[in-house]
């Protein structure tokens, strides 16, 4: 079973996580490819790329995209003039998926699981492929950070449903529709709060939440996906 292990975004509080991670990708043989947002901080990059020892990686300025991600946030606050809640921060979000979706283009080969996680989650001793086994053709995702939704630090991705993980290209259309009746009933399945909560959760103006983007996108391409314990935690 080959398997990748896919990381992105800023580096934060890697140094503090760095050998559990190298122990991590070593007990479950991973391949490793990362997309670094480069900060000036070229030292930090040199003892990324030095402990985990990536195929592949790539560190590029978020500024080269900024404009990008905050021209999409102006569409869509344009698009829904009258919302209560404001998507000032789907910048924010865009960047993370913009990110993701880049790591995982650096893969040249085809695996059967792609693992993805953040620099700064903690990814502590345990086997992936007993998990692969036992949840077979499905996206494997923490309780932790979830926050009744789906986590978005840690997945374990089956290789057919990478296209539905890395949803980038789609990101922005999902945010700029409303909940239609057929997501809503959803959404309220899936939900692991109290209906109340479920109700003020999935009002339109809301669904701008990052963990209801990724349920939301997870719905639309038809990805089946679990959420289980898994020792995995964000170091801040």
């Amino acid at each position: 079973m080959a398997n990748a292990l896919v990381m992105s975004g800023h580096l934060r509080t890697f140094k503090d996580i760095a050998e559990e991670v190298k122990h991590f990708i070593s007990m479950n043989e991973l391949d490793v490819y990362l997309y670094i947002w480069d900060e000036d901080n070229q030292a930090d990059i040199d003892y990324v790329v030095k402990t985990l020892q990536p195929v592949k990686w790539l560190a590029e300025k978020n500024e080269l995209y900024a404009q990008e991600f905050f021209d999409a946030e102006d569409r869509i606050s344009k698009k829904n003039p009258k919302e209560l809640i404001t998507p000032d921060r789907n910048h924010v979000t865009l960047s993370m998926h913009f990110a993701r979706r880049k790591a995982y283009e650096l893969i040249e080969k085809e695996y059967d699981n792609i693992v993805y996680s953040r620099f700064d989650t903690r990814l502590t001793t345990f086997k992936v492929r007993p998990l692969i086994e036992q949840y077979k053709d499905a996206v494997i995702t923490p309780t932790n950070e979830q926050y009744g939704m789906v986590s978005d630090i840690f997945a374990i991705i089956p290789w057919q449903h990478r296209e539905g993980y890395f949803f980038y290209n789609r990101a922005e259309d999902i945010l700029n529709r409303r909940f239609d009746k057929k997501t809503k009933e959803w959404l309220t399945e899936k939900f692991f709060w109290p209906t109340g909560q479920r109700d003020i959760v999935l009002h339109d103006e809301n669904r701008y939440c990052p963990h209801l983007l990724c349920m939301r996108n997870y719905f639309e391409s038809n990805t089946p996906y679990l959420v289980i314990d898994l020792p995995v935690y964000i170091k801040r």
